[in-house]
């Protein structure tokens, strides 16, 4: 990526006041995607153009999202909009077939997970201000805090850039994290912990050794990573039990029939949003992982080795990454899949972090070349 700011500091002072007075002036950056040399220099030639034409004409700046025509895929000046997909409002998504189809697929599959247990516990539903009262009695009795939240479900579409035929509807019901609170309504606390990070440089090496002689490499994804592992996995300490209201258009209507006004039940498993689901999901995958004869690489976040198998594994959020012996990789997976995480079926190193792979066949003279 290359992108340029130019600042321009000035002096002044006022009649009132004796100290200089700094001004900054900061030129937003030109573009933001990788280009060719050439490319490069054509736009800051256009740029330093269209700069001094601005300034002759109009004092004012010109807007260049309203300069440049919409879906030009390739303008660099707007196309890395194009990498974010669009919220859609609800007063859209609810009168939009597609659109409503994904958030209930989304709210179906959640309500499904677990062999059907739910992410959260729909079968034993209270009012939120029962809840409350019981909370703070057991506060009183056992110092354990109760925790109170909200889901929301939410729409975004993909390649709205594109023509509609194109666009991808995808729906979400996630944990609102911004707004947690206790039994006396006062934010919840969380402690000082974490998920751990995967550097870059550990998938790195996973690709060098791959390459390496009787070696090869798979990855695969996790489906639905957060929801596999249980609210509070391997947390020491005292287990506080966080209830959820759901948005009243996605209320069973047995909860209606009920004439129920702030229903609320358990939340279960980890759903995303909760500033603890990432943590709980390493906590997860992590004693699986121990269970099968993976270790903990010392030093390394989320890189693990099996010692017998000779097989190194990266995990990502939800990209599992293995490299190790050929004759081994297919034992690995089995041994992932018997502790109990599920995984989509291994493909062979590709798209991986942003990162695109492919085999290629050097010459010895040409691996000299590039060493």
């Amino acid at each position: 990526m290359h992108q340029t700011n130019s600042y321009t500091d000035s002096a002044s002072t006022t009649a009132t006041d004796d100290a200089p007075v700094m001004g900054k002036a900061i030129t937003q950056p030109n573009y933001a995607m990788a280009m060719m040399p050439e490319d490069v220099e054509e736009i800051h030639t256009a740029h330093a153009h269209d700069e001094q034409s601005s300034s002759a004409d109009s004092p004012t700046a010109k807007h260049r999202e309203k300069e440049h025509p919409k879906g030009d895929q390739l303008d660099p000046l707007i196309c890395w909009y194009n990498l974010v997909a669009k919220p859609v409002p609800r007063k859209q998504w609810e009168t939009n077939p597609k659109a409503m189809t994904a958030v209930n697929n989304e709210l179906e599959k959640l309500r499904k997970a677990d062999n059907g247990r739910g992410t959260w516990d729909e079968g034993i539903v209270k009012e939120y201000w029962d809840i409350q009262k019981e909370a703070k009695e057991k506060l009183d009795k056992t110092g354990i805090h109760t925790h109170f939240g909200s889901l929301f479900d939410l729409c975004v579409v993909k390649h709205s850039e594109l023509e509609e035929a194109k666009h991808k509807y995808k729906g979400r019901v996630v944990f609102g994290g911004h707004r947690i609170h206790d039994e006396h309504g006062l934010a919840a606390e969380f402690p000082e912990q974490g998920s751990g990070a995967s550097f870059l440089s550990a998938s790195k090496l996973c690709d060098a050794v791959a390459l390496l002689p009787g070696c090869k490499g798979h990855q695969s994804d996790a489906p639905s990573a957060y929801i596999q592992s249980k609210f509070g996995t391997v947390m020491r300490g005292a287990y506080i039990v966080t209830w959820v209201e759901l948005p009243r258009s996605q209320w069973p209507k047995s909860w209606i029939a009920a004439g129920h006004r702030r229903p609320c039940c358990q939340l279960r498993l980890s759903l995303y949003g909760h500033p603890m689901s990432g943590k709980y999901w390493e906590n997860h995958f992590t004693e699986k992982l121990k269970s099968v004869g993976f270790e903990p690489i010392t030093g390394w976040e989320c890189l693990f080795k099996h010692s017998d198998l000779k097989l190194i594994l990266s995990v990502y959020v939800d990209d599992f990454k293995l490299v190790g012996r050929a004759e081994n990789m297919e034992t690995g997976w089995k041994l992932m899949e018997s502790s109990g995480l599920v995984l989509d079926p291994p493909d062979p190193l590709g798209d991986y972090l942003g990162c695109g792979q492919f085999p290629i066949n050097l010459d010895p003279q040409e691996a000299l070349r590039r060493l």
